[in-house]
């Protein structure tokens, strides 16, 4: 071949090559740059790590606990660090360390104390009492006399039967046992130590003898449960008894039980939504004058009227009463230790 023919062949083999090899060179940049890309992605799809004692969840919030830890959440979010290339970096900036370190000093104790700081304070308040409670009558009436005071010459029988529900037909005594038997056990559960006068209907205590328990347990407060009746079927409502200056001389003990008194009427009116009655003094209540301690006697309602008779003998309204009754014994305390 001569040489004419072959400087042109070489010089396009040349330029062929040259091509060829600029096409690898921009397959490679591809390649490289989409694995950069790829391991970019990866790095900032990462998840947030926050330290273990964050514990940070997305579930609904139901404490104070976890509000905090949301709280925290929304904080970390404002406080990522970022690398030269404006990435997330997943990686906390110092001021998240920061947050994690002051979420890792919140003790337990410390968020339990806020979480349930009024149940504490209540539990607190009744923690200490001793509360005597006196479910009103029995099945079995006695209709032997007593003395109505220490310093009377005036008798009255000793313990009567009480009314009956006009439309359930249950008898007070029967009632007066379950909301004490109720009231016992949630009293127990905020801490109180509680006595009852009786646990069952087939008992024969007399008026005297159910003070004579409160006064024997030195009991911060006797709380006597009955039910009212009427000849009159329309009347209804709440009311409370407390022991009037007839015989009794203690001046403060009267005023603790209308204090008392004040107190459980209306938290009971606000939580049954029944009718007010007031309060009434009686001087003829041997169980208030036998008592040495501050006593107060629970209407909780009329059994002879249709409506309430039915709605006493309900448990809905049965722990609306024991509910409305502990509401009014924290706040006595709550006054009296002020």
């Amino acid at each position: 071949m001569s040489m004419k023919n072959t400087m042109p062949n070489l010089l396009n083999s040349l330029k062929t090559s040259h091509k060829l090899f600029f096409v690898g060179l921009i397959f490679i940049v591809i390649a490289l740059g989409s694995l950069l890309f790829l391991v970019s992605q990866k790095s900032t799809s990462e998840p947030l790590k926050v330290s273990d004692n964050s514990h940070i969840e997305t579930k609904e919030v139901i404490s104070k606990k976890e509000t905090s830890e949301v709280c925290l959440e929304q904080v970390f979010e404002s406080h990522v660090t970022f690398n030269d290339n404006n990435e997330e970096t997943g990686v906390p900036s110092e001021d998240t360390q920061k947050i994690n370190h002051v979420n890792e000093e919140i003790s337990e104790s410390d968020l339990d104390g806020e979480i349930e700081g009024d149940v504490k304070d209540k539990a607190h308040i009744l923690a200490d009492k001793i509360i005597c409670i006196d479910p009103g009558h029995q099945e079995v009436a006695n209709f032997e006399q007593e003395l109505i005071a220490p310093s009377s010459d005036q008798y009255k029988i000793k313990c009567s039967g009480g009314t009956q529900g006009i439309i359930t037909g249950v008898p007070e005594y029967e009632l007066n046992l379950q909301v004490a038997l109720l009231l016992r056990s949630e009293l127990e559960n905020n801490g109180a130590t509680v006595v009852l006068t009786r646990e069952e209907a087939a008992v024969n205590i007399s008026n005297i003898e159910r003070a004579e328990i409160a006064n024997n347990n030195e009991s911060h407060i006797f709380v006597r449960l009955h039910a009212d009746g009427s000849s009159n079927a329309a009347v209804n409502g709440i009311s409370i008894l407390v022991p009037s200056n007839k015989f009794i001389h203690d001046e403060q003990l009267l005023i603790d039980s209308n204090r008392a008194a004040n107190c459980i009427l209306e938290r009971l009116t606000d939580v049954t939504g029944a009718k007010n009655n007031g309060i009434i003094e009686r001087g003829d209540i041997s169980g208030f004058n036998w008592s040495n301690v501050p006593v107060v006697l629970v209407e909780m309602g009329f059994m002879t009227n249709n409506d309430e008779d039915q709605l006493l003998n309900t448990p809905e309204y049965q722990e609306k009463i024991a509910v409305g009754i502990i509401s009014g014994l924290e706040d006595y305390f709550k006054n009296v230790e002020e």
